[in-house]
């Protein structure tokens, strides 16, 4: 008898299941001693040809600069018997966006997935720099794999943006200033606690400080002065304001307000997220401006009064 090919069909069961390559044998038997069965078995192995897909949870994250991590989560879907392991790498884009190890924690890392997880989340550090003023800034993650059935969903790259809430403080250098009367000018200085990454403008107000002894205009010239603060990290702004000498004797110390303020304006586009916040030491307006520091000035008299006879010498008839 001449050589035959015989075929046996085998079924295969797919189980939409992402696993690795399985092995099974096919065994010869003959109950006929006089066959003989060389080889008696085959080796058959399935190739697995499911795929899991992976992907970020949401395209975008917003974060504060001072929360210091963000979680940045991705999805599994697909039922996988064995661990998926994905590349996860942070990314700056260009000198506008966010800088690798100055606003955040350079992350490129292996995520992987057991066969019963379905989500995961890694931890970025968010660098916070105390730094005011700034514009928003951005990251990108991106997540990438290197096996033919690990598919990357169509969210594969996650935009982070990271808020400045880096919040400025401005007050006077003190709440009380002393000068005499005859010294012509006040200096009064106001001090940020913060560099700030851009400049901006403050204002300097002298009006009456109602109270049981008040200065009079003829005591100082009220006047609304401008103070800029420089980007950088020049902390300190002094200007001057004109007292007048009225040589008056004995009518005490007098005193005048000086406040703060920013325009109303500024102070909310200072509050908007992104360009960092105000502190307020007051929330009255005045005059479209909110307050936010104030200081009293008090002006030492030095007008001395002089009591004297009209002459040294005087006569009178005795009767």
């Amino acid at each position: 008898v001449a050589d035959q090919l015989l075929c046996v069909d085998v079924p295969i069961i797919d189980d939409n299941v992402y696993e690795e390559n399985e092995v099974f044998s096919i065994f010869l038997s003959t109950p006929d001693f006089g066959v003989q069965l060389d080889p008696h078995y085959a080796v058959i192995m399935i190739l697995d040809n499911d795929v899991v897909v992976v992907q970020f949870v949401t395209g975008s994250y917003f974060v504060s600069e001072g929360t210091n991590f963000q979680s940045v989560c991705i999805l599994k879907e697909g039922e996988a018997e064995v661990a998926v392991s994905v590349l996860l790498t942070t990314m700056s884009l260009d000198d506008s966006m966010a800088e690798a190890s100055d606003d955040f924690s350079p992350v490129s890392g292996i995520v992987t997935f057991s066969s019963e997880s379905t989500a995961e989340c890694k931890m970025i550090g968010i660098e916070n720099d105390n730094i005011a003023f700034q514009e928003n800034k951005q990251f990108m993650v991106a997540v990438t794999s290197a096996r033919s059935r690990v598919l990357i969903g169509a969210s594969n790259i996650t935009t982070v943006t990271v808020f400045d809430d880096d919040m400025v403080v401005l007050q006077f250098s003190s709440s009380n200033y002393e000068v005499s009367e005859d010294n012509g000018t006040v200096t009064v200085c106001v001090t940020k606690d913060l560099e700030t990454a851009r400049t901006f403008t403050a204002i300097a107000t002298a009006r009456v400080f109602e109270s049981d002894i008040e200065a009079e205009r003829e005591d100082f010239v009220p006047a609304t002065i401008p103070l800029v603060f420089p980007a950088g990290t020049v902390n300190t702004v002094c200007e001057e304001f004109q007292i007048l000498s009225d040589e008056v004797a004995l009518e005490g110390n007098e005193q005048f307000m000086v406040e703060l303020s920013m325009s109303f304006f500024m102070t909310i586009q200072s509050m908007d997220v992104g360009l960092g916040s105000l502190i307020t030491a007051a929330n009255c307006t005045n005059g479209g401006n909110v307050v936010v520091s104030s200081a009293l000035v008090t002006i030492i008299d030095t007008d001395v009064l002089t009591v004297n006879f009209s002459s040294e010498v005087y006569e009178v008839n005795e009767g």
